[in-house]
């Protein structure tokens, strides 16, 4: 039960949702040619889920799914044919298993580089939160209404649109819980969306940390795009995590569980102990008494919850 949770958590954290019935993920996009492997697969659930999974553990950098149709798209250096012979086994195998019979058809093309690039973009469009927040892509141009704030963000390769329920969620609290002058931690900053927001919105000092190289550029990118100033990024992970400073009256977390539960340890000696604040995310509801009982262990507790579809966040402060 615990791996199938796992695997249902890392399905739905990757799937950016653009639509009610559309969505793109995006994996590690580092074109080694002009031309990408296109496959595509008529399918319908639950096989869709299925083939979902299994494709990006053949090495998919990006994921279409329209309706009962997923399509792939893979580097030209992988074996196309052979890896449609596996979606067919797998798709043939998860029939029997789960004694249905769902007809389903798979297509190969090629497609250019920049066709797929501009279509990634087409799915990420300006998103509005609360009454104060856009975020808008950067290659789009809008007019913010009076007092809006608004936070420019290139994703690249990086988690952090604005799209997915536990980044709102995230965003939300933000604009309940911050106040000006605040010092700000966040961990696993992603594409920098929460700690560039933190500054916009009156933070005095802001820092985000991951653990992986690009993703860190990624919001060095994006702080320089939104003008943003007293905000600094760097690369750490649960094995040497470290930072100058001695709290912070606002930490975020946005990340899967199975990272989060990890670090909360190390992040909450951070946490400013009397006015200081604790916003998480990246759990679905069925995690909840797994990761309140990690809370409590670690001597915070939750002062707010809030939910969006399977996802929760949780706002917390350290006992007293």
């Amino acid at each position: 039960m615990k791996r199938e949770t796992e695997k249902r958590r890392t399905e739905k954290w990757t799937n950016r949702r653009s639509g009610e019935d559309r969505q793109y993920v995006m994996n590690n996009p580092q074109p080694t040619s002009k031309f990408w492997h296109k496959l595509t697969i008529a399918v319908k659930p639950p096989l869709t889920e299925i083939i979902a999974s299994t494709l990006f553990e053949f090495g998919a950098e990006g994921i279409e799914e329209v309706s009962d149709v997923i399509i792939a798209y893979f580097s030209t250096e992988k074996d196309i044919e052979h890896i449609r012979r596996k979606c067919q086994k797998q798709l043939e195998f998860a029939n029997q298993a789960l004694a249905i019979n769902e007809v389903f058809n798979i297509q190969i093309d090629k497609v250019y580089q920049e066709d797929w690039q501009e279509n990634w973009k087409e799915f990420f469009k300006s998103i509005i939160i609360g009454s104060r927040m856009v975020i808008t892509p950067s290659w789009e141009t809008i007019q913010p209404k009076p007092g809006q704030i608004v936070i420019t963000i290139d994703p690249q390769q990086a988690f952090g649109t604005g799209g997915h329920e536990t980044t709102r969620l995230m965003l939300n609290a933000m604009l309940e819980f911050l106040r000006p002058g605040m010092r700000v931690l966040d961990a696993g900053t992603g594409s920098g969306i929460l700690a560039i927001a933190a500054a916009k919105l009156g933070a005095s000092f802001t820092t985000g940390f991951d653990i992986d190289e690009v993703a860190v550029q990624t919001a060095k990118t994006n702080a320089v795009l939104n003008k943003v100033k007293s905000i600094l990024f760097f690369v750490s992970d649960q094995a040497n995590f470290k930072i100058g400073m001695k709290t912070f009256d606002l930490i975020l977390a946005n990340m899967l569980s199975s990272k989060l539960l990890l670090l909360i340890p190390q992040l909450v000696p951070f946490l400013e102990p009397n006015r200081g604040r604790f916003i998480l995310s990246g759990f679905l509801i069925e995690e909840k008494t797994e990761v309140t009982g990690i809370l409590k262990q670690n001597g915070l507790l939750v002062i707010q919850g809030k939910s969006k579809n399977e996802w929760l966040s949780f706002i917390c402060r350290v006992e007293k």
